[in-house]
């Protein structure tokens, strides 16, 4: 108050610096309101809030996700009684517009409108700012995603978050959000980024969500049961990649150089030279342009090049000391590049397949990955993927996790003494691992179609991914 000096009496007078106290203030109320998210995929529009609710309260009704229009949703941070008024006024803004022009009222002009609202409660002494930021979204002739604050200033995004946490969550969107997700892509998303400002595994407990899709521009709130239901059989599929563990694994991967191929061997009980003749057998032909992506010494190169004498191979690892051991095992070094999956220095369509031998698991952020790999591939193309698997059965994933965690450390001791024993801390790849159907599914939202080898159980996959009119 005492820096204020009495500016903040009005919602009308400025400081001589050219503040508005009272928006100021409004502003932080929004601040401390609970998180709201917005987002835009080529499917539709979600809308998802966090409500943290007393052990006896009902939550079958969500207080701060609401419906405006057939086609249209709010969702509220902030002080929630103003975005109830607000909401009751721009219900009658839509219904008025109907009457009055008979076609529905656009999202552009209802997140207007709303602004507009806000903005009127700082022109005039007696009455205070909104205390609430508003996410208007839906589908009119395109997906819309609008934010308005206390102040009266509306802005359109294709993804942003409102209320406590914000800031942390909108950085993680930008990491990670792509346009033309798809709706499920776009739950997952919005699941991840409100349980990463949790700090938290995924889990949807606190979490409303309401969607309006393109094709049937109706607002439809996702009950709690279908929230369970898509974690458990979907999973979420961000949070999945390396993320901030990536440094300390590449670190890892630099130490062990000297013993990488001989503990693989170790590690897949001297399968692993089977499993990728068996991943790339089909899926390669002479005279193709190949991507080795994640190729560390180079086994998948050699394996292609063993199966089909005419490949021109590119190989690419963000290891430049795996990158100068590959004359240990190639006879003729081929072109090589160094990097990381999320952003491949390649063209569009430049190849006609790439292979990820026990690689792809490592990456920083899985489907930015996945889209990437998916961009430098021709039409016609495909994605090889031979790495270890993670079973759906829980049973089975058990036995499984137990390996990697128990009888791997002894097995690399064995193949590569002290330098081994660093190679128990890659165990943190397969937690981060989708499990086989999830990856399947991850997959699919690039690609045309999937083909999935299992061996081990499922402890081991040779998966291919086609790109439309890819198979051969």
């Amino acid at each position: 108050m005492m820096a204020s000096r009495g500016y903040d009496m009005t919602p009308t007078m400025y400081s001589p610096d050219g503040r508005i106290y009272q928006v100021e203030y409004a502003i932080e109320t929004v601040k401390r309101g609970t998180l709201a998210i917005g987002l835009i995929s080529s499917e539709g529009v979600i809308m998802a809030v966090e409500e943290k609710s007393r052990a006896l309260q009902t939550t079958d009704k969500t207080q701060k996700i609401f419906q405006v229009d057939s086609h249209i949703g709010v969702a509220a941070a902030g002080y929630i009684p103003d975005a109830r008024i607000m909401v009751d006024n721009a219900r009658l803004f839509a219904q008025n517009n109907r009457l009055a022009y008979d076609e529905a009222a656009s999202i552009n002009a209802t997140a207007k409108y709303l602004a507009d609202q806000s903005h009127q409660f700082t022109q005039y002494s007696g009455v205070r700012p909104n205390g609430v930021s508003l996410i208007i979204a839906g589908v009119d002739q395109k997906e819309a995603v609008y934010v308005t604050d206390p102040s009266g200033t509306f802005v359109s995004y294709a993804a942003v978050a409102i209320g406590a946490g914000s800031d942390d969550v909108n950085l993680f969107l930008e990491k990670n959000y792509t346009f033309n997700v798809t709706l499920d892509a776009a739950i997952a998303l919005t699941i991840s980024a409100i349980t990463e400002k949790r700090k938290g595994t995924d889990n949807v407990t606190n979490i409303k969500m309401a969607k309006i899709t393109t094709k049937s521009k109706m607002f439809e709130k996702i009950s709690d049961a279908e929230l369970n239901s898509f974690v458990k059989n979907s999973g979420t599929g961000y949070g999945l990649g390396l993320e901030e563990r990536w440094g300390h694994v590449v670190n890892i991967l630099r130490d062990i150089i000297p013993v990488y191929d001989k503990v693989n061997t170790y590690i897949s009980l001297g399968h692993d030279k089977e499993y990728r003749q068996n991943g790339i057998r089909g899926a390669v032909d002479n005279g193709n342009t190949i991507l080795d992506a994640g190729s560390g010494y180079g086994n998948m190169s050699k394996t292609a090049m063993e199966l089909y004498s005419d490949l021109s191979v590119v190989m690419y690892d963000p290891l430049l000391p795996m990158l100068r051991n590959t004359l240990q095992i190639l006879e003729v070094v081929p072109d090589m590049a160094n990097g990381i999956f999320e952003y491949l220095p390649f063209r569009d369509k430049t190849f006609d397949a790439v292979m990820c031998g026990y690689s792809l698991r490592d990456a920083i952020n899985l489907r930015i990955a996945v889209g990437e790999l998916h961009r430098v591939t021709k039409d016609g193309g495909r994605l090889i993927v031979v790495d270890l698997g993670k079973p759906d059965e829980p049973i089975i994933r058990a036995g499984v996790s137990f390996y990697l965690r128990a009888i791997l450390p002894i097995l690399a001791l064995v193949a590569g003494g002290r330098l081994g024993l660093k190679f128990a801390a890659l165990y943190d790849t397969y937690k981060k691992w989708p499990t086989n159907s999830s990856l399947k599914d991850i997959l699919l939202e690039k690609y045309d179609s999937v083909r999935f080898q299992k061996g081990m159980m499922g402890g081991a996959i040779m998966v291919v991914a086609y790109i439309s009119g890819g198979k051969i």
